[in-house]
């Protein structure tokens, strides 16, 4: 449902609709509304997206009764309105609370989407997401997170994670532990982070394909650690401070894009 829908229009009849498996609300103009509370009603619901939908507010706790939910992204909402009387533009954005609890409820949830969303402030973040076993594909991007809130038993009940963004965050060295435990791991984006240096047990990511590290404080020469990341399809290193591109990188025989 991507067309312009005001936030008056989100009707309870919703409710009506007793067999909807899927809502995308995503792309459309709530205009800085928070998230109905009906919505943590509509149990059957296997899809959810709200993201970039312009709601604001506190993330409603009654998501957490959405038992069938195998998707759920409310990445990328902000509104931004002109303040007269501080004579500046204001943004807004959806809040999480302190405690997240009601995510670990998700048990069928395949991908989750918090991008853009400030989790500084929430401390078992990475406790709650071990308690969804079953998730492939989880978005971070731009949540303030830094290495104080990923303890090093993050990721170990999540060993079927697959895709990870951590990009635009306040990560740096040394990068943490817990990423050891994504043995799946396949897409690995740390682009916009604080990293200097890549730790050896990166070979250990036997199924990696992309890796973004760009916008970090790599220096010197490419990392000799990605010579034996032989299943490397996608690397970008781009706005770094490499300084040389070594002969061993020919070795890299499944590279198709190097940036």
């Amino acid at each position: 449902m991507n067309v312009e829908v005001a936030a008056p229009n989100v009707s309870s009849s919703l409710l009506q609709l007793e067999h909807l498996t899927y809502l995308d609300l995503s792309g459309n103009n709530f205009s800085a509304s928070p998230i109905p509370m009906f919505i943590g009603s509509m149990g059957r619901l296997e899809y959810l997206s709200l993201s970039a939908a312009r709601f604001t507010g506190r993330i409603p706790n009654s998501l957490g009764n959405l038992r069938n939910l195998y998707y759920l992204d409310l990445s990328f909402n902000h509104y931004f309105y002109d303040s007269l009387s501080l004579h500046t533009i204001v943004e807004r954005k959806l809040q999480m609370d302190d405690d997240i609890n009601w995510i670990s409820k998700l048990h069928s949830l395949k991908h989750l989407d918090l991008s853009d969303i400030r989790l500084i402030e929430t401390h078992n973040l990475f406790q709650v997401l071990n308690t969804l076993p079953s998730l492939l594909h989880l978005s971070l991007h731009n949540c303030e997170i830094d290495n104080s809130l990923i303890p090093r038993y993050a990721f170990q009940n999540i060993t079927s994670l697959v895709y990870l963004d951590l990009s635009s965050n306040e990560l740096n060295d040394p990068i943490p532990v817990a990423f050891r435990n994504l043995s799946s791991i396949k897409s690995l984006y740390l682009s916009f982070n604080n990293f200097t240096s890549i730790p050896s047990w990166f070979t250990d990511f036997e199924k990696l394909t992309l890796l973004a590290l760009s916008y970090n404080g790599l220096h010197g020469p490419i990392p000799e650690v990605f010579r034996n990341m032989t299943s490397i399809e996608s690397l970008d290193l781009s706005e770094n401070s490499l300084t040389s591109i070594p002969p061993w990188l020919a070795e890299l025989k499944r590279l198709v894009h190097l940036n």
